[in-house]
């Protein structure tokens, strides 16, 4: 019986620090999303850039 409690408390404990990860995870993603727009809007930068030079 007393190791079922632990695992239920550990099991618990894995799924608080699972949607920890999974929030920070989300927050990459967003980091990840606004650096591909700076990516594009670099890229397109320099095909300006380029063409005007």
């Amino acid at each position: 019986m007393v190791p079922e409690q632990h695992n239920a408390v550990a099991d618990r404990e894995f799924v608080v620090q699972n949607r920890e990860f999974v929030v920070i995870d989300r927050e990459f993603g967003v980091v990840d999303r606004e650096m591909g727009v700076l990516d594009r809007e670099m890229g397109v930068a320099d095909v300006n850039g380029g063409g005007l030079g």
